[in-house]
């Protein structure tokens, strides 16, 4: 299997996160065929967020740029695959890749664990593009069935095979001409596998990771943290 590009972007930080990572990427660059590494040191925050955990609109925007440009970069050298993974997103099965290129599906994900109910599919999705509860959601969730199961919503780690001809309907920027629905990342990219007929996986068949659950908009970064703790501390308990 050839060795993969890696690629790191890092901004609006207001601690050593760039200068962690730096030091990361030094030491682990050799097992990648090469890495593209994108600091930005300024600014340290968004011109219209209300705090560190404010999702506003210039936010959303610039994360979608930076998910296109890598899905694009992953498209101009020809990569067969592109593996989206949130920096707050632990994968501790080693071989969770191999197990999600093996599904042959265009966009699936695996199902990560966290302290309570929430993961990173959605089971149900309103006309409007929003969350919603569906009887089908738990019995997933908790593993009473396991399996590969086709949803509306994947996004934190997941994984789209560039193989397949669909795929290069997908983006993440500049929303469809047709999209009318939340200027959200991860539902501007559903709605982008909506038109293009592309159905979306989430695979519980295995324990593959972790995540924290999602912080309220007035949170701060210290809650941040000790959200992350608590998911360190799970996995050492597992």
């Amino acid at each position: 299997m050839a060795l993969p590009l890696h690629r790191v972007a890092t901004d609006h930080n207001t601690d050593n996160t760039t200068a962690v990572l730096r030091e990361w990427l030094v030491n682990v660059q050799g097992l990648y065929h090469s890495v593209e590494w994108r600091p930005m040191e300024e600014p340290r925050s968004y011109p219209d967020e209300e705090g560190p955990k404010h999702w506003s609109n210039s936010r959303y925007e610039h994360v979608m740029k930076l998910r296109q440009a890598a899905l694009q970069a992953a498209r101009d050298i020809w990569a067969d695959y592109i593996l989206f993974v949130d920096a707050d997103n632990i994968l501790t099965n080693p071989d969770t890749l191999a197990l999600l290129m093996a599904e042959n599906k265009t966009v699936v994900a695996p199902m990560l664990d966290s302290r309570a109910a929430y993961s990173n599919f959605w089971c149900g999705m309103t006309a409007q593009g929003y969350y919603k509860r569906t009887p089908a959601y738990i019995p997933i969730r908790k593993r009473d069935r396991r399996g590969c199961f086709a949803v509306p919503m994947v996004h934190s780690t997941f994984l789209i095979d560039l193989r397949k001809e669909a795929s290069q309907e997908l983006a993440f920027y500049p929303p469809h001409p047709d999209y009318t629905w939340a200027f959200d990342d991860i539902i501007v990219f559903a709605f982008s596998c909506k038109q293009a007929e592309v159905q979306m996986f989430v695979c519980n068949k295995e324990v593959y990771g972790y995540l924290p659950v999602q912080l309220r908009p007035h949170s701060s970064l210290r809650d941040e943290a000790e959200s992350f703790l608590h998911v360190q501390l799970e996995i050492m308990g597992e």
